[in-house]
């Protein structure tokens, strides 16, 4: 399964356990973007340089309180 596939709270489990890290999410879901942009065309810019170089500077945070909260 790719990540692009999971869902964002399975996503945040994954980086909570250091399983993956956030620059592992960017290049899932540029790889993604770039396989299906062609067809779609739904981007005028893509910024994926960018944004692999953002998330190496992002610190995994935990997010079990926000999770927690909205298992309601």
């Amino acid at each position: 399964m790719e990540l692009y596939e999971l869902t964002v709270h399975e996503l945040m489990d994954k980086l909570n356990k250091n399983e993956i890290t956030s620059e592992d999410i960017v290049k899932s879901y540029s790889k993604r973007i770039e396989e299906k942009e062609k067809d779609i065309g739904a981007f005028v810019t893509i910024t994926t340089d960018e944004a692999l170089e953002k998330s190496k500077t992002v610190k995994t945070r935990k997010f079990s309180r926000y999770t927690h909260r909205n298992k309601g």
